[in-house]
Parts: C-alpha cells; structure tokens; sequence
C-alpha cells in the first residue's frame, strides 16, 4: 500500500505516524510521572504498613506483653468488643500486604513504562530518518528538475 503513495503522501503518512508516536510518548511520560510521585511517597506509604503490622502484634499480644496488656484492657474499657479488635486486626493485615504489593507493582510498571518510552523513542528516531530519506529524494528531484530546465533552450 505505501509502495504505491507518492513521495510527498509517504512524508504525510510518515508525519501522522511521528504525531501518533509523539502523543503516545506523552501518556507514557505522564505515567511514569505518576508512578515516581508514588515511589516519591512510598516511605510514608511504607511506614503506615510498619505501624499497622505493629498494631497486629500489639493486638497479638507479641509486641512488648505488659504494654499489649494495657492497650487492649484501654481499649476494652472504651467498649471495643474482641471481634471489633479482631477485624481491626485483619484489616491491619490487609493493608500492610496490599501496600507493600502495591508499592511492588510500582516498581515493576515503572521499569515496563520506560523501556516503552525507550521503545518509542527508537520509532520516532526510525520515523525521522525515512523522513528524511524520502525529503532528500524530493529534493534531489526538485533539484534535477530545475538543473534540467535551466539547461534547456527555449
């Protein structure tokens, strides 16, 4: 199909395609902007993991035993049922490992997403250059054109 365009629609074609890559290098540069703001606050993301895997322990009774004590008589005394500890307990769970699986895929969608902006860095870099093969063939007709016109006899 290509091999039949004209030069001057190959350059158009070829420029869609440039203006196609170019938007979808800006959605990737957006999203690993994203994914950084993310690995840029994991620390606190991390700690709050820390702190709710140390209330299980508390609740556990494995964190320090006269303190765990204390806590859950307080809390039993503020009316909070062993169910309700228990479910705070679970969720703490829950949160610490979604965290930390989370922070993980991160990392992994991180390195995925610059390898694809490397990968359409490279296809722009392709793009360009038969662009510019095929405009230098334009030229060079151009210009043999004109050389063949200057030389003729009116």
């Amino acid at each position: 199909m290509i091999s039949r365009l004209t030069d001057t629609q190959r350059v158009d074609f070829l420029d869609s395609i440039d203006t196609e890559l170019s938007s979808y290098a800006d959605h990737l540069w957006k999203v690993q902007d994203n994914l950084e703001a993310i690995k840029d606050v994991s620390p606190k993301w991390l700690a709050a993991a820390q702190d709710a895997e140390k209330l299980v322990r508390v609740f556990n009774g494995q964190e320090n035993p006269i303190t765990d004590r204390i806590i859950t008589k307080e809390l039993f005394d503020a009316g909070m049922s062993v169910e309700e500890m228990a479910e705070v307990s679970r969720r703490c769970e829950v949160f610490a490992r979604d965290v930390r699986s989370c922070l993980k895929e991160v990392d992994a969608l991180l390195v995925q997403v610059k390898a694809r902006i490397q990968d359409v860095n490279g296809w722009r870099d392709a793009v360009s250059k038969a662009r510019g093969i095929i405009m230098q063939s334009i030229w060079q007709a151009e210009l043999n054109r004109r050389q063949s016109g200057l030389g003729a006899t009116p």
